[in-house]
């Protein structure tokens, strides 16, 4: 499945169950970005995995074993000054963006609390991992961006962090259902792919799914009936997304 933002949401909702209140013992970077938190519950102990590589950016637990560098990166021995200890808060996301934000109690090098955070942000090319200070103070990345590569958003060291633009679409969490329906209304694409032109936060996929039942017409031609069939798709999604009692999985295997 796509990773778009409704698939971030709950994911970020089933971490937050799983790590909330675990403490940070020890953080390992495999790879230039990725990173590997193993971590104390109250039940077991946890390993959280954080990449942010352009083709397989994710955040996810595993039990996967991994090989690491005899020397840590610099942006390893960061996250362990300001996070070993420190306990998980919370993990939330962005509205309708494919942002996690995993948030820390810790304490500075002064004994002081602080609430330091890391923004996992899963977006193809633009993947990264972000660790920010107390003060909203960016204090490193996995890639640091600076202007010469984004007029719109600068991460480096020491800047105020500010969350990746976001298109002027209608967010699909917080967005009505008219003002959704009235967007896609005025396109002349098929109705799925209207969607995706005007809503934020939905993949192709899940466009489609929401456009099943009218998904023979463009958005132009979307008469009373269809606008009522589109919305019960729109709500049908948005339900499962925010009640996990309405969530169906499958696992599906590709040869033995």
């Amino acid at each position: 499945m796509a990773l778009d933002a409704a698939m971030v949401y709950v994911a970020a909702e089933e971490l937050d169950t799983l790590l909330k209140g675990a403490r940070v013992e020890k953080i390992y970077m495999p790879s230039r970005d990725e990173a590997v938190f193993s971590m104390r519950t109250r039940e077991k102990r946890r390993t959280l995995f954080l990449s942010a590589r352009s083709g397989s950016a994710r955040a996810h637990v595993t039990d996967e074993e991994f090989e690491y560098p005899a020397v840590p990166p610099a942006f390893c021995m960061l996250l362990r000054k300001h996070l070993i200890g420190a306990r998980i808060t919370s993990v939330d996301t962005v509205e309708d963006d494919r942002v996690m934000l995993f948030r820390f109690d810790a304490l500075n090098e002064m004994g002081e609390k602080v609430a330091p955070f890391i923004s996992a942000e899963m977006m193809g090319r633009y993947s990264n991992l972000v660790l920010v200070g107390d003060d909203g103070t960016i204090l490193d990345a996995v890639k640091r961006i600076d202007s010469t590569q984004s007029e719109l958003r600068e991460i480096l060291p020491g800047t105020a962090f500010t969350e990746p633009p976001k298109p002027e679409k209608i967010p699909f969490m917080s967005g009505s259902e008219e003002d959704i329906i009235a967007a896609v209304r005025k396109s002349s694409r098929i109705v799925s792919a209207a969607l995706l032109q005007v809503v934020s936060g939905l993949s192709p996929l899940l466009c489609r799914e929401a456009a099943l039942e009218v998904d023979d017409q463009t958005g132009d031609m979307l008469d009373d009936t269809g606008a009522a069939k589109l919305a019960e798709g729109l709500r049908r999604i948005k339900d499962a997304i925010s009640d996990p009692c309405k969530r169906e999985y499958s696992i599906i295997y590709d040869g033995e």
